[in-house]
């Protein structure tokens, strides 16, 4: 099969900038939490697996923050970031992040996952076929 040298390098560019997109819009969030005066022990888990990028706690309770940026007028949740979700509504929430093309925050907000079908239509959009090939 042959490959196509210029599909692949843009292929691997996007993937770099999502990246590096992604780890700049955490960041935004942990300081957006530590700076709120209203939680404490701000921790980035993301790289744990767990359906959620950071855990933060309040005086009584430890929340679940899951970072989300969106340039359209919609987000997409993982099936775990979703499970998760749903297991955890008191607790979960969502950050939300809008930076324009200098990566300058031009909107962010912070929601409680017992509001999220409030705020947004929430739909099945995609499935994952894994192949049984052997």
């Amino acid at each position: 099969m042959r490959r196509n040298k210029r599909t692949s390098h843009s292929s691997i560019e996007q993937a770099v900038n999502d990246i590096q997109k992604g780890k700049l819009i955490e960041k935004k969030a942990m300081e957006f939490l530590n700076n709120s005066n209203k939680y404490s022990d701000v921790r980035d888990v993301s790289a744990m697996g767990l359906g959620y990028d950071i855990e933060c706690k309040d005086t009584s309770r430890t929340f679940y923050i899951e970072v989300k940026s969106f340039e359209k007028d919609y987000f997409e949740l993982t099936e775990n970031e979703y499970n998760s979700w749903q297991k955890n509504k008191k607790i979960y929430k969502i950050f939300l992040i809008k930076l324009n093309s200098a990566s300058n925050t031009i909107y962010e907000k912070l929601i409680d996952g017992e509001d999220l079908e409030n705020f947004f239509d929430i739909q099945i959009s995609r499935y994952k076929c894994k192949c049984k090939c052997k």
